[in-house]
């Protein structure tokens, strides 16, 4: 984000990224010199969910097709995995921000404190 403007050009080669969730090999061939500290997945998995999300989106509809999928991990649900950032903590941070009130900030922060009790 501090970078500059900047063309296409003058990151090509620069190393100045670091790969996260691809596999080394892939890294090595594709990305070579690029750092990465964690593990991730190879050209055959990348390769297979582009093919899942290529039919998915091709695949034919009728028109009782209305829903969407969700597409996502991080959607609250409310028998999801518990987020700090959920319908109740929003709110109460847009709330207090709005208002200005010092004690619906508390009430905020009291949530986001005591998150681990979820």
């Amino acid at each position: 984000s501090k970078m500059g403007i900047s063309t296409l050009q003058s990151y090509r080669g620069a190393q100045v990224f670091e790969a996260i969730g691809l596999n080394r090999a892939l890294i090595d061939k594709y990305f070579t010199g690029t750092s990465s500290r964690i593990e991730g997945v190879g050209l055959e998995v990348l390769a297979r969910e582009a093919q899942m999300k290529h039919e998915y989106a091709f695949r034919p509809v009728s028109d009782n097709d209305t829903e969407l999928a969700v597409g996502g991990n991080y959607q609250f649900r409310v028998r999801g995995e518990f987020h700090l950032l959920n319908p109740e903590t929003v709110a109460t941070l847009q709330h207090a921000v709005r208002s200005n009130s010092a004690r619906t900030f508390e009430e905020f922060t009291n949530l986001v404190d005591h998150q681990n009790r979820h």
